[in-house]
């Protein structure tokens, strides 16, 4: 984050965390298994994790959004690595704490937003006042009916807020 803030005025987040996964055992054994080698091994001759996650972790996308989200993974390299990332966040917590704390350190002290889907499971687990205790300026928002990607099932609605949210808490308006 070195030279970052100063570039930064306020951010949003959506769908992501910044913390160990250590706390939340059932989240890391899920990325574990996504990230493990059974799991990646059908994805890699199937794509079975982007067509799982287009089908119904996104909820009500179109034949064309759920055919766009898919689009990258056609390429099994992009699987593998997300495979991999997915893998590691449950296996770094020692990485993770660091990020934490860099986080809160470098960027804290802005206006931030972090857009959640109703029914995202990490909403559930109290992920929002974790964002809140690692970015005291944090205003978090619930899209309704929206799931883990908000900003993919309701693009108009998130992009509104973002927007209206910009004018009020970071442009001054």
């Amino acid at each position: 984050f070195a030279g970052m803030a100063e570039r930064l005025r306020g951010f949003a987040v959506t769908g992501s965390f910044a913390w160990p996964m250590r706390e939340y055992p059932s989240i890391a054994r899920m990325l574990r298994l996504v990230g493990g080698s059974v799991v990646g091994a059908i994805d890699a001759t199937t794509n079975l994790i982007a067509r799982s996650t287009a089908r119904f972790g996104l909820g009500d996308l179109s034949r064309a959004g759920r055919a766009a989200y898919r689009g990258p993974f056609r390429d099994r390299r992009v699987r593998r690595n997300a495979r991999s990332m997915l893998g590691q966040a449950a296996r770094s917590d020692a990485f993770l704490a660091g990020v934490q704390a860099r986080v809160g350190e470098t960027v804290g002290a802005l206006p931030a937003l972090i857009v959640w889907g109703e029914k995202d499971p990490t909403r559930k687990q109290g992920w929002p006042a974790r964002w809140g205790q690692v970015l005291p300026r944090a205003r978090s928002q619930v899209i309704h009916g929206a799931r883990h990607f908000p900003q993919m099932n309701a693009p108009e609605e998130v992009a509104a807020l973002v927007e209206e949210w910009w004018k009020k808490e970071v442009a001054g308006g």
